[in-house]
């Protein structure tokens, strides 16, 4: 169970995304009480109202009720329940509640891959909750949580909401940290919660780091440049965790370790003749679970991380897949053969494309006609950011091209 405080924290990171993919961008209003306040009012209306009010219509207030039924499993409370019958936040926020307290035990996570397709990741409360206490340990020095990863995502719902709740600490928004905040009101005792494109962006915007200050950073593999800087300018430590929405956590390290260490609810899975398997990972209740990346064990409860068993990466922390972006780079007439490869730049990873062109002459005129087949048929996300053409692959490239 999380605080009424908590709940609303990840209740109103789910209402703000499920407004974001409807409109593109959040209406004035709610850019006013969100992302200008921080933390929403209770008494904020979801329609229209003279003390605030998100402006939800009828068929934003349908899509947001069926988001939040799915995500705290309100079918499963024993009342009948009608979202779109109420009248404010802090209505929504007591059905959450109640149900808790009626004995739902499950939350939703979403996640997208690479067509930006949601997947459901079902976790029932019990295993959040074991994950948030073994979280809550290994940060319990820290004073104050800086919420820079949204709270409806699993890594953000542990860290900003279970966690926080356990650790009894106070929560600053996303909203609230601004440059200006970043630069001169960071307190020693501070455990920064975010992701790797963003911390690429919090390594450029502080000038100086206050001693204490620590981060957590999960999502996607950080490079480990970006970690070294950090910590070079000053920051007293990086920890990151592995895992996924699917999974829950898995392992964690703090920098400079190469190896990651299980979780407790976690154990490597054994062969007959008793050696551990390369990726094969039982949980605390038997439950068998394979990653979604190359796992080689390194000691009794270590390991490290390859590359996707299925070829995927992320960018912006959305699974995508370099072989299918190259497909369709190689359906264009003017293409004889296309490699697409992750990279990293200094505002964070991207992708860069490799594309041989059916004759050396079109390669000037060739980038921007890509780039508009691209948006056609990819996901912004999927369109690559960098290209390179040439008459021969790069030597990395699938032999197959």
């Amino acid at each position: 169970m999380l605080s009424r405080k908590a709940t609303a924290r990840v209740l109103q990171a789910l209402i703000e995304a499920e407004l974001a993919a409807s409109r593109r961008r959040l209406s004035g209003a709610t850019r006013l009480q969100g992302s200008s306040v921080g933390s929403w009012p209770e008494e904020i209306s979801l329609s229209s109202g003279e003390r605030g009010h998100l402006g939800l219509d009828s068929l934003e207030m349908m899509a947001t009720a069926a988001a939040i039924n799915e995500m705290f499993h309100l079918h499963e409370s024993a009342d009948e329940i009608d979202l779109m019958a109420l009248d404010t936040f802090g209505d929504w926020l007591d059905i959450i509640l109640a149900a808790w307290n009626s004995g739902v035990s499950q939350m939703t996570f979403m996640t997208s891959g690479s067509t930006g397709v949601p997947k459901r990741c079902v976790h029932k409360l019990e295993s959040l909750a074991e994950e948030a206490d073994f979280l809550a340990q290994l940060f319990q020095t820290r004073q104050r949580l800086l919420a820079l990863a949204p709270a409806h995502h699993i890594y953000g719902c542990l860290l900003t909401a279970f966690v926080a709740d356990r650790l009894a600490v106070d929560v600053v928004p996303a909203a609230n940290c601004t440059p200006k905040f970043m630069n001169g009101a960071l307190l020693p005792g501070d455990l920064i919660v975010s992701f790797p494109e963003r911390w690429a962006a919090i390594d450029r915007m502080v000038v100086s780091w206050p001693p204490d200050v620590e981060g957590v950073v999960s999502t996607a593999p950080c490079p480990l440049s970006l970690l070294a800087s950090l910590h070079d300018r000053g920051m007293a430590g990086m920890t990151e965790l592995y895992g996924s929405s699917e999974t829950g956590g898995i392992g964690w390290r703090r920098y400079p370790s190469s190896e990651f260490a299980l979780m407790p609810q976690w154990r490597f899975a054994e062969t007959d003749d008793g050696e551990a398997a390369e990726v094969g990972l039982l949980y605390r209740n038997g439950r068998s679970c394979e990653p979604l990346d190359h796992l080689t064990r390194r000691g009794r409860r270590t390991f490290t991380v390859g590359g996707r068993r299925d070829g995927g990466v992320q960018v912006g922390g959305i699974n995508v897949w370099p072989q299918r972006i190259a497909a369709e780079l190689e359906r264009h007439p003017k293409v004889r053969a296309a490699f697409v490869d992750l990279t990293v730049t200094p505002s964070g990873p991207c992708l860069e494309a490799f594309v041989v062109p059916v004759s050396s002459d079109l390669e000037d005129d060739l980038r921007p006609e890509l780039e508009t087949w691209c948006r056609q048929r990819l996901t912004m996300i999927e369109c690559p950011r960098i290209w390179s053409f040439g008459d021969v692959l790069p030597s990395r490239a699938p032999a197959n091209g």
